[in-house]
């Protein structure tokens, strides 16, 4: 339903997992959209209707996960999340979540969204027809940006678009011995103020309707 993953990163590391998700396809005439949510300078300009949608909402999302509103972040999940969910356990998830690595500062705004079919299926990527490695890792790549952390039990056929958003949290709260992932770090995190994690969503297609069907958020770990 909801994974906490973690990866080994430096400061670049939001950077990378974002322009991962980049490439929708061939360009096609672009879609403005005035008063789109999210922080300033958040893009305006889109390749299509459906990817502007997507944006809008992971943008959504995000502000609702910095301001706190958990109730509009758990209206825009999918109905098969609210049915294996409460609001209550919703909530519970999150602020544990956040005790554990710091109360949000910012996001970054939601730039594109990767819409094709194939790499929304993630570890099961078909790369048939890429006989060239370096198109084979590429696509692997992606995918794996895209939907590596979604489980099979999210339908394949439902699966609409992918987007992510980097969330920098406030560290200042957490006690200095904390432990990331089991690592105790000997630095501190005061010394470095804050973090940052990648925000994932998937949307699906929740009877005719683009929902928030799987979250996960990717967090650095850091070593002795």
């Amino acid at each position: 339903m909801y994974r906490r993953s973690t990866v080994f990163v430096g400061v670049a590391f939001g950077v990378i997992s974002l322009v991962s998700l980049g490439g929708c396809g061939s360009r096609g005439p672009a879609v403005i959209v005035k008063n789109e949510p999210g922080p300033k300078g958040s893009r305006t300009d889109y390749d299509s209707p459906e990817e502007a949608k997507y944006c809008r909402m992971g943008n959504m999302y995000a502000l609702a996960m910095v301001r706190g509103n958990w109730y509009a972040a758990y209206y825009l999940l999918s109905s098969d999340l609210k049915a294996k969910t409460t609001f209550d356990q919703f909530v519970k998830e999150r602020e544990d979540e956040l005790a554990k690595y710091g109360k949000p500062k910012r996001y970054s705004m939601v730039e594109s969204a990767e819409t094709d079919k194939n790499l929304l299926r993630g570890k099961m990527v078909d790369l048939a027809g890429k006989v060239n490695r370096l198109e084979r890792e590429v696509m692997t790549a992606k995918a794996r940006a895209a939907a590596g952390g979604v489980p099979d039990t999210v339908p394949y056929d439902t699966r609409l678009a992918a987007v992510a958003s980097l969330i920098t949290t406030d560290v200042s709260e957490i006690p200095n011995r904390i432990i990331v992932n089991g690592v105790r770090d000997r630095l501190t995190l005061h010394k470095l103020g804050f973090l940052n994690g990648a925000l994932h969503l998937l949307f699906v297609d929740d009877h005719g309707e683009a929902k928030v069907g799987y979250v996960w958020t990717d967090w650095p770990e850091f070593m002795n």
